[in-house]
């Protein structure tokens, strides 16, 4: 058991160095890429809405 402990202590030691080689982004970088996920759901949104708006006048009509 001992054995086991160790090993999970070892792992414990390796996930912490390798969160200490992260480069992290800094403020900047995250309102940028938080700008651009929200422009691209917004873009993405609205083309899907359009979708099923005319999806749904189409199987309107024919039904």
């Amino acid at each position: 058991m001992p054995r086991e402990g160790n090993r999970f202590v070892n792992f414990l030691r390796a996930c912490w160095a390798e969160l200490q080689r992260v480069q992290w982004p800094d403020r900047r970088q995250v309102a940028q890429a938080t700008g651009v996920v929200l422009v691209f759901v917004l873009i993405a949104g609205g083309y899907l809405g359009l979708l099923d708006a005319i999806f749904s006048r189409l199987v309107n009509a024919i039904l």
